[in-house]
């Protein structure tokens, strides 16, 4: 209640509250009359989760206000952190400002009720060395050479080599679960096709910027692996100054 307080006026706070007194559900397809809200805020209420986000934007503002030490992004401007609900990935470009940054969302998350969790915290090193580690509560922080953020895996390399890898993997694993259909005389070209273009989806919608020798690595796995597909492939290229010389390879079925 004091953190609301402190970011919002009484009047805003009451109106933002009393709009969740009073709710509707859908059931049967069917929107019921509103009935009135008496427990308290509990999980699955709707003022729920935006408490916790207040939560947190007001832990972050508190700790990275106060210096500069984020990695700079513009002449002007500075990253101190990337943020998804509970998922923080704080930024710095010195060993010692990530120390007094990671000490500083600490104090600030206990003095809300929140903890870091430090088994599953780790530092990510880019371009540099260091042999001092980052602690929290005198607990080491381990040192990792790739991390999986939002899905995405990141290594100390930088770039997107170890994702694609990664994807080609559970490409492997896909096309092995599905081997029978390649072989099925019962399915049509097209339905091959528009099934080998769902599990490859970075070579059909680009989505994920890959260099030239992953692109390689891509249809050389589906040359050996795919022998409905043939090894000649037609090559398209993005025409016009403007646009991105983008590459796409199309493998044509038999």
């Amino acid at each position: 209640m004091k953190l609301l307080k402190y970011v919002y006026t009484t009047s805003q706070l009451k109106e933002c509250y009393g709009d969740f007194l009073n709710c509707k559900i859908v059931h049967g397809r069917q929107l019921t009359d509103s009935f009135e809200v008496k427990t308290g805020v509990r999980q699955g209420c709707l003022l729920s989760p935006f408490l916790f986000l207040l939560v947190i934007d007001w832990i972050m503002k508190s700790s990275t206000s106060e210096g500069k030490h984020g990695i700079q992004w513009t002449s002007r401007m500075q990253v101190d952190d990337l943020d998804f609900a509970d998922d923080l990935a704080l930024l710095s470009q010195t060993q010692q400002q990530m120390q007094e940054k990671t000490t500083s969302v600490a104090a600030a998350s206990a003095a809300v009720g929140l903890n870091i969790h430090k088994g599953i915290s780790k530092i990510l090193l880019h371009n540099t060395a260091c042999n001092n580690p980052i602690t929290i509560d005198g607990d080491d922080l381990e040192d990792v050479k790739t991390f999986t953020y939002l899905g995405s895996i990141i290594d100390e390399q930088g770039g997107s080599d170890a994702d694609v890898k990664a994807r080609i993997g559970k490409v492997r694993a896909a096309h092995l679960q599905v081997k029978n259909i390649w072989n099925s005389k019962q399915l049509s070209t097209n339905t091959k096709t528009l099934l080998a273009t769902t599990y490859l989806p970075w070579e059909g919608t680009n989505q994920i910027s890959v260099e030239e020798e992953m692109r390689k690595k891509c249809w050389k796995w589906i040359e050996r692996n795919a022998p409905r597909i043939e090894p000649s492939y037609g090559v398209l290229k993005a025409k016009g100054e403007e646009e991105d010389q983008r590459t796409h390879y199309a493998g044509k079925w038999r």
